[in-house]
């Protein structure tokens, strides 16, 4: 099963679809979309997929794995702590995406197509990594980061807990993005990101505080 119903959803479910079509036959079987929100028709109805009101609904039809397709990545944290309850959570890679040697992916990850990876990149638990992104070698992505379509993150970057890489950035080498930042789109970033700031710009030029706050020892 699916948890959430928006635009975020449907890009998970369509990974799902394509894992499926790559294969000789189906290997995911999805038996609803939980979401407290009706989904947009024009999303999921075509698709053939139910909403369910509730989890528990969920595990009745059967479902044995969950993941939290939520692009907001604190809300994504709320929602695995709050309403998986422990369910397991796969990790889903794109048929087209590339992963070099000694890279690693969590429990709950999303890596859509186009997706490149040099060796030895370590992404953690429920990050959501878009179309066409680029990860350089020994970079580190820790939980709950979001990297939106074409961001560039160059070797050795660590990506920290909860931290926004907007469509199109460019992290230059051996940078830190402090948790909970939000690099803006096409920014290219020079220097190091404090915890909970926001970045735009090229060269990137600090604005304020992220539209979301998280502790440094948030788990």
């Amino acid at each position: 099963m699916l948890l959430g119903g928006g635009g975020h959803a449907s890009d998970v479910l369509g990974l799902i679809e394509d894992v499926n079509a790559h294969g000789d036959a189906p290997t995911i079987e999805i038996v609803g979309l939980v979401s407290k929100d009706v989904p947009e028709e024009n999303r999921f109805k075509h698709r053939r997929i139910p909403r369910l009101e509730s989890l528990e609904v969920a595990l009745r039809l059967g479902a044995t794995h969950g993941l939290v397709a939520v692009g907001d990545s604190r809300e994504r944290s709320r929602v695995v702590y709050e309403e998986l309850f422990g369910l397991g959570s796969p990790s889903l890679v794109h048929p087209q995406a590339a992963a070099g040697t000694g890279c690693t992916f969590g429990n709950g990850t999303v890596i859509l197509g186009g997706s490149r990876f040099s060796p030895n990149v370590s992404v953690g638990e429920h990050v959501y990594i878009s179309h066409g992104v680029l990860v350089g070698h020994d970079a580190i992505i820790e939980d709950f980061a979001t990297l939106l379509p074409g961001a560039i993150v160059s070797g050795g970057v660590t990506v920290k807990i909860g931290a926004t890489i907007g469509s199109g950035a460019v992290i230059l080498p051996n940078l830190v993005i402090g948790t909970g930042a939000q690099v803006g789109a096409g920014a290219v970033v020079l220097s190091n990101v404090r915890e909970n700031r926001t970045v735009v710009g090229v060269p990137a030029k600090e604005t304020g505080s992220s539209q979301q706050i998280w502790s440094s020892n948030y788990k």
